[in-house]
């Protein structure tokens, strides 16, 4: 459905879309590790910090892990969002679609709108990444950078950790509701997502 929905969107932009599936290059094959919380963390109190009042924690989070290859402990939150677009300016952080830019279109101003109209359960879950800086990492008040990464279709979240481009970072695996599972991962300047194929 969702795919069906961008593909219109795509068509109707006249867009081309057909990107090749690709496996993520020297992905290794380490045990995938299930998300999990940290201690003593507050999360919906982190989220209201740095994110603001717009998103609501909804489901386990990975804290100390290295989304961008820096040595510097990041954090990864599930979160449901009406609007993610609203408080981008006032907390500083940057809305992506990853998704909807593997299909050709990924600018969240125009695709999150679209994807409320196909699957508004879905187009409201978001999972937000805070890029830790210095010592105190994901803790830091100003951390390095922020990102609502809006409309990747998921029922269940994992790590791994993959070589990409001489650095070692951690992928999110998302497995859909039809057992498909992409990665997500940082390039080195934005946040990409690709498919995987069936998870059997």
């Amino acid at each position: 459905m969702r795919f069906a929905c961008f593909l219109v969107l795509v068509l109707l932009l006249t867009v081309p879309f057909a990107p090749a599936q690709t496996q993520l290059p020297n992905s290794t094959p380490a045990a995938t590790q299930e998300v999990a919380s940290s201690d003593n963390v507050d999360v919906q109190e982190l989220v209201l910090k740095q994110f603001g009042p717009e998103f609501t924690v909804v489901g386990a989070s990975q804290f100390d892990v290295d989304m961008n290859g820096d040595g510097i402990p990041d954090a990864v939150i599930m979160a449901r969002s009406k609007d993610p677009l609203l408080g981008e300016g006032e907390f500083h952080y940057k809305v992506v679609d990853p998704y909807g830019d593997y299909f050709g279109y990924g600018n969240p101003k125009v695709t999150l709108q679209f994807a409320i109209q196909a699957d508004p359960a879905q187009a409201h879950t978001v999972l937000l990444i805070i890029h830790g800086a210095g010592k105190e990492g994901w803790r830091a008040a100003v951390p390095q950078a922020k990102f609502v990464i809006a409309n990747v279709p998921y029922q269940k979240l994992s790590f791994k950790r993959a070589t990409l481009k001489k650095k070692v970072v951690t992928t999110i695996i998302a497995e859909d509701t039809d057992e498909v599972e992409a990665a997500v991962y940082w390039s080195g300047k934005k946040y990409k997502w690709e498919p995987m194929g069936s998870s059997h």
